[in-house]
């Protein structure tokens, strides 16, 4: 989005994505100008473009959409997004919405994905919504970024998130430096620098003119590949633990125990919110295993 007055460094931190984007072939979609009140609009023009890309037959939709701030810039021309992609595989087809979290735990909504389908409509569309179906929330000022990590929180929506490595393609830019290194994908330079941001994404112009070249490396020279490969195969054993609890339970039916469904619900919450760390991950599937060898809780 790049709306209100004319403002040259977004601008110029554009110019970085727009170059990203006719090297892949991506369509490029930005909003220059405002559809409704300021914290409707990145839902709402969202929310558009997923709508369109339904309305396609499906053989000729875009699959997923790369969303990021106008105060970010795209360091690495030469990576392509799709690596970040669930694998093509139907154990990964329930996942719609990718992110980050922040050191403190909140949803980085600067830059995130969307997967072209239904569930996507649903959830934009209850995002957009939170403060009218519930006026006591506060949201803050970051009020986007609030609402989907909500929503995101629902039974309903929760299990359809996967949040990734903040370090992927999210690397942010504090007054002690930059989080990320050359062959990086982006970076983000977040509202917390306040007046400072113009200085540094100033600086940040000026460096790629410079020496943008040190930042696009090849992806087979970056820790990409491995780090993905790990984190999707993590994933996946996590995945094929909690489906054997779930058939254990289901079998158990009345004589569950307490341990396992608690077990459960942990490796649940671990696979989407902190895949990747394995010790979080190895913990919560060990829970599981143990729950499917206590005995059953009395009644």
């Amino acid at each position: 989005m790049l709306y209100g007055q004319p403002n040259e460094l977004y601008e110029l931190a554009l110019k970085t994505h727009e170059r990203h984007s006719k090297q892949h072939g991506y369509e490029m979609h930005v909003l220059r100008r405002g559809i409704t009140g300021g914290y409707w609009n990145k839902l709402a023009f969202l929310l558009k473009l997923v709508i369109q890309e339904l309305e396609k037959p499906e053989s000729e939709r875009t699959d997923w959409i790369m969303y990021t701030d106008a105060s970010t810039l795209l360091l690495n021309h030469l990576l392509p997004l799709h690596i970040f992609l669930p694998p093509s595989s139907p154990e990964f087809a329930h996942i719609h919405f990718l992110s980050s979290r922040s050191p403190t735990g909140t949803l980085n909504a600067d830059v995130f994905f969307l997967h072209i389908d239904p569930w996507t409509v649903k959830f934009l569309i209850r995002a957009m919504a939170v403060p009218m179906i519930d006026q006591q929330v506060q949201l803050g000022h970051a009020m986007d970024a609030t609402a989907m990590a909500l929503v995101l929180n629902e039974t309903e929506f929760r299990g359809a998130a996967m949040y990734q490595p903040a370090g992927w393609y999210h690397g942010v830019q504090t007054r002690e430096g930059f989080s990320g290194h050359a062959g990086d994908l982006l970076v983000s330079l977040p509202a917390e620098l306040m007046g400072e941001r113009w200085r540094f994404l100033r600086e940040w112009v000026e460096r790629l003119g410079r020496e943008g070249g040190r930042y696009g490396v090849s992806l087979r020279e970056t820790n990409y590949p491995a780090l993905i490969a790990t984190f999707w195969e993590r994933v996946r054993r996590a995945r094929g633990v909690l489906r054997d609890a779930e058939e254990f339970a289901e079998r158990e039916r009345g004589d569950v125990n307490e341990e396992l469904k608690r077990a459960i619900g942990r490796l649940k919450d671990a696979i989407v919110w902190m895949p990747e760390s394995e010790d979080v991950l190895g913990e919560a599937e060990e829970a599981c295993r143990r729950g499917m060898k206590a005995p059953p809780t009395m009644r």
